[in-house]
This record gives C-alpha cells, structure tokens and sequence, in this order.
C-alpha cells in the first residue's frame, strides 16, 4: 500500500518515475542500499539521494514544488 501512496503522490505532482521491482533488480537495489519499500532515488549525474518511506517521498515532492 505505501508503494501505491508514493506513486500517487509522484503522479498529482506530475514527477516523473520509473518503478524498478527490488526482487528482480537485486543489483540496483545493493548499489543504492534499497532496505525497504517505496523508496525513491534521485539520481544527478553519478550521484544519488535516497528517500525511504513514504514519508520521506512527501518530503521530497514538498521541497521540488
């Protein structure tokens, strides 16, 4: 349910994403340190932020708008 509730808010705020499922992604998963479900990952160049949770999501969509 909270992946459905990050991609809800990601969609009303017209952010794009791409869903990559953590069991079939086990190396995108090890190489951002993915441990738990949604967790969203903003990638600038050869860097990255992490968000995980569903509450840490709302907190990125609030500071992008």
């Amino acid at each position: 349910p909270n992946c459905k509730a990050a991609k809800a808010v990601l969609d009303k705020c017209g952010i794009g994403y791409t869903v990559i499922d953590a069991e079939e992604s086990v190396n995108l998963t090890e190489r951002f340190g993915v441990r738990q479900a949604p967790t969203l990952i903003v990638k600038s160049g050869d860097a990255f932020d992490r968000f995980a949770g569903i509450s840490e999501v709302r907190k990125y969509v609030e500071t992008t708008r």
